[in-house]
C-alpha cells in the first residue's frame, strides 16, 4: 500500500509539472519537481525539470547546485554551461562545452559560438556560427545572421575582413545596425552614417507597428544614436555628435555600458575644454559590472581616457594612482592602448620633474615594441630638445623606422638640428638617404612636400660642392613632378656641367626654341611671354646672331656691334605667365599701382608753410611781416586805437564835485 501511495503521489506531481509547463508557470514546476524528488531522489526527469525551471526563474546558482547533486549530471552539461555563461564564468562554460557528450549538437555549437564571442575569439566564433547556419533546420536564421554581422565588426577592426555589402532593404534594423558598425570599423565613416540613419528609420517604424510607446522607441534607438554620434566624430562633426548625445540623455538610459560609452565620447568631443565637466562625466565609466559588458579594448580605452583626464586636470594628489594605472596599461593593455599609455606615463613623470626617467621609459618601450614606436620616439626627442640636447633629439629622430624617418617634415627637423650643430656631413647624408629611399620605395608622400625637400637637397649639395648628389635629387624631382621638368632643367644643366659635360650638352637640346625678333624685343614683354627658363637660350641665340653679323662684314668695313641689352632680372617668386610689374625697381611710394596706400602722394596744403623756413640763424621775408616792430600799422591791438587830436586850443573841462551825503 505504501508503495502504491508513493507511486500515485509521484504520478500526481508529474501531472502538475505537465500542466505548469503548458502554462509556463515555472515556480509551480519547481514545487512539483521537489515533491517528486522528496519521494524518489533517483528520478532523473524530476531533476531535469528542477534545473530547467530554476534557469527560467533566473536562479542559475541553484540550477548548478541541482546539476551537481543529480544522478544524471553528465546528461545536463549543456544546462551547466549555460548557467556558467549567464553567471559570467565564460571560461568555465567553454571548458564544459568542449567536454560535453553532445558537444556536436546544434544547441551546444550555438552556445559555444556565444561563448567564443565573449572570449573575443572572433575567427573561431565566425566559423562556428556559419556551421550552425548550415546545419540548423529551424526558423532562427535571422537572429544568427544578425549575430554573424556582429562578429564581422570585430573582424573588420582586426583587419581580417573587408567591409560588408549593404543588407537587403527588407532586413531587420538590428542587421542594418551591425552592418553599419562593421563599415565604420573598416574606416568608411560616411557610408556607416548613411546605414545608421536607415537603421534609425527602420527601428522607429517597426516599433510603431508593434504599438510601442515613445519612451520604448527612444530606449531602442539610443544605441543607434550613440553609434551615429561616434561616426560623426570620426568625420570631424563634433557639434552634431554632441547634439545627438544630448538627445539620448533626455530619457534615462538603463544600460550602464551604453551610458559609459556615451559619456566617454562626450569627454572626447570636449577635448581640452571643460576638463572638470569631462571629469564628472567619466565617473560613469568606473561603475561595477562593465567588465562583463564591454570588450577588453573598450575597457582599456576607458581607463586610458580617465588617465588623460586626470593628467589634464592637474590633480597632484592622484599622481601616484595615475602612474600605477598607466603602468598596468603598459604591461597588460591592448596593442592600440599601450603606446598611448606610455606617453601619458612619460608626461606625468615630466610634469613631476623626472625628465631622465621619462626619457628612459620611452626609450625602453620603443626598443622592445613596434606598434606605435614612432610616436614614442617623437616624444623622447621632444623631451630631449626641452633640455637643449640637440644631438640627443636628432639621434631619437634618426632611430625612427625608415617610413617615418624620411618623411619631409622629419627630414627638415633633422636638417635644422644638424645645421645648428654645424654638422654639414650629416645634413648631406640625410638628404641623400631620403632621396634614395623615396626613389626606391616609390613612397606615397605628398608631391608638394617631396618636391620642396628635393629642391632644398639639390641646393644644399650644390653649395657644398657635390654636383653629382644635386643632379640625382633633381632627376628624382623631374620624375616625381613631370610638370616641373622644364623649370628644373637650368639647375640640372648647371649641376651636370660640373662633372659630365656630355650629359649637360645632351640635356641642353631639351631647352625649347625661342624665336628672336629681327628688330629686337622689349625685355619686359619677352620676360612676361616666355618666362625666366627661356631667357638663357634667347640670350645665347642673340649673341650668335651678333657674331654672324661681324663675320659677314669682315671683307669690308667692320660693323659696330650693337650694345647688348642687360638681361632682365626677375623677381624672386616669379610666376610664369604673369606680367611683372614694370615699376618694380622704383621705390614703393613712386609706383603707379602700388597697393596698401602706395602711389605718389599729393602734398598736403598747409597754411603758413613758409614760417620758420630758411637757413639756420637767418631771417626771411616771410618772418618780417610777423614782426610788429617793423610793421606797426598792420596789427591792431585788442583795444581800440587812439583818435588823433583836433586842431585848435584845448579846453579845460570842469570836474564834477562829489556831493556830500
Amino acid at each position: 500500500m505504501a508503495k502504491n501511495a508513493k507511486e500515485s503521489r509521484i504520478a500526481l506531481a508529474y501531472a502538475e509539472i505537465q500542466k505548469a509547463i503548458e502554462t509556463e508557470s515555472y515556480s509551480k514546476v519547481l514545487k512539483a519537481a521537489n515533491k517528486v524528488l522528496n519521494d524518489d531522489h533517483s528520478q532523473a526527469e524530476a531533476w531535469q525539470c528542477r534545473v530547467v525551471a530554476s534557469i527560467h526563474l533566473g536562479s542559475f546558482t541553484d540550477a548548478i547546485k541541482a546539476i551537481e547533486r543529480a544522478p544524471n549530471s553528465n546528461a545536463m552539461q549543456f544546462e551547466l554551461a549555460y548557467c556558467q555563461y549567464r553567471l559570467n564564468e565564460v571560461r568555465k562554460a567553454h571548458t564544459t562545452l568542449l567536454a560535453a557528450p553532445d558537444r556536436d549538437s546544434p544547441r551546444c555549437k550555438e552556445l559555444l559560438a556565444q561563448v567564443l564571442y565573449r572570449l573575443e575569439q572572433y575567427e573561431e566564433c565566425n566559423s562556428t556560427y556559419r556551421e550552425v547556419v548550415r546545419c540548423a533546420d529551424d526558423d532562427l536564421d535571422v537572429e544568427r545572421t544578425t549575430n554573424i554581422a556582429a562578429v564581422q565588426v570585430h573582424r573588420c577592426l582586426q583587419g581580417k575582413c573587408e567591409a560588408p555589402a549593404r543588407p537587403k532593404p527588407s532586413a531587420s534594423y538590428e542587421l542594418w545596425y551591425n552592418n553599419a558598425c562593421a563599415v565604420a570599423a573598416a574606416g568608411d565613416a560616411v557610408e556607416a552614417a548613411a546605414r545608421l540613419n536607415v537603421a534609425l528609420d527602420k527601428c522607429k517604424s517597426f516599433l510603431e507597428e508593434e504599438g510601442a510607446s515613445e519612451k520604448e522607441i527612444h530606449q531602442d534607438q539610443a544605441i543607434i544614436k550613440v553609434q551615429l554620434g561616434y561616426v560623426l566624430q570620426c568625420c570631424g562633426r563634433d557639434k552634431e555628435a554632441t547634439a545627438l548625445y544630448t538627445s539620448v540623455l533626455q530619457y534615462p538610459v538603463d544600460d550602464p555600458a551604453l551610458l559609459a560609452i556615451l559619456h566617454n565620447n562626450v569627454a572626447a568631443a570636449n577635448k581640452d575644454t571643460n576638463v572638470f565637466e569631462s571629469r564628472k562625466k567619466m565617473k560613469a565609466t568606473q561603475v561595477a559590472g562593465l567588465e562583463h559588458k564591454l570588450t577588453s579594448a573598450q575597457r582599456d580605452q576607458l581607463t586610458l581616457n580617465n588617465c588623460i583626464i586626470s593628467l589634464a586636470s592637474q590633480q597632484q594628489q592622484e599622481d601616484a594612482g595615475l602612474l600605477t594605472t598607466c603602468e598596468s596599461l603598459v604591461r597588460d593593455g591592448s596593442a592600440g592602448v599601450q603606446a598611448k599609455a606610455v606617453l601619458v606615463l612619460a608626461a606625468s613623470l615630466a610634469r613631476a620633474g623626472r625628465l631622465e626617467e621619462a626619457v628612459q621609459r620611452l626609450q625602453r618601450w620603443a626598443d622592445g615594441n613596434t606598434h606605435g614606436a614612432h610616436l614614442v620616439r617623437l616624444a623622447a626627442a621632444q623631451l630631449k630638445l626641452s633640455k637643449n640636447d640637440a644631438n640627443g633629439g636628432a639621434d631619437e629622430l634618426y632611430k625612427l623606422p625608415p617610413a617615418d624617418r624620411y618623411r619631409p617634415g622629419v627630414v627638415a627637423s633633422l636638417v635644422v638640428l644638424y645645421t645648428a650643430k654645424k654638422n654639414k656631413a650629416a645634413v648631406s647624408n640625410i638628404y641623400k638617404e631620403a632621396a634614395n629611399w623615396h626613389h626606391k620605395n616609390k613612397s606615397g608622400a605628398p608631391a608638394d612636400a617631396l618636391e620642396a625637400m628635393l629642391r632644398r637637397a639639390a641646393d644644399h649639395h650644390l653649395k657644398e660642392g657635390d654636383p653629382q648628389a644635386a643632379a640625382l635629387a633633381l632627376e628624382q624631382l623631374r620624375e616625381i613632378c613631370p610638370g616641373a621638368a622644364t623649370a628644373v632643367l637650368p639647375a640640372l644643366l648647371h649641376a651636370y656641367a660640373q662633372f659630365d659635360a656630355n650629359k649637360a650638352k645632351q640635356l641642353s637640346q631639351e631647352l625649347p626654341d625661342v624665336p628672336i625678333p629681327e628688330g629686337g624685343a622689349d625685355a619686359d614683354a619677352l620676360e612676361a611671354s616666355l618666362g625666366p627658363k627661356f631667357l638663357l637660350k634667347a640670350a645665347l641665340k642673340a649673341e650668335e646672331a651678333a657674331e654672324g653679323d661681324v663675320s659677314k662684314s669682315a671683307g669690308g668695313r667692320v660693323k659696330q656691334r650693337k650694345k647688348k641689352k642687360r638681361r632682365t632680372v626677375l623677381p624672386k617668386r616669379y610666376v610664369h605667365g604673369v606680367v611683372p610689374d614694370p615699376d618694380r625697381w622704383l621705390p614703393r611710394w613712386q609706383r603707379r599701382n602700388a597697393g596698401g596706400g602706395g602711389g605718389r602722394r599729393r602734398a598736403a596744403r598747409r597754411r603758413d608753410r613758409d614760417v620758420g623756413r630758411g637757413t639756420q640763424g637767418g631771417v626771411g621775408d616771410a618772418a618780417d611781416k610777423y614782426d610788429i616792430t617793423k610793421n606797426p600799422g598792420l596789427h591792431k591791438s585788442s583795444q581800440q586805437q587812439q583818435q588823433p587830436e583836433a586842431v585848435g586850443p584845448r579846453r579845460n573841462m570842469p570836474k564834477k564835485k562829489n556831493k556830500k551825503k
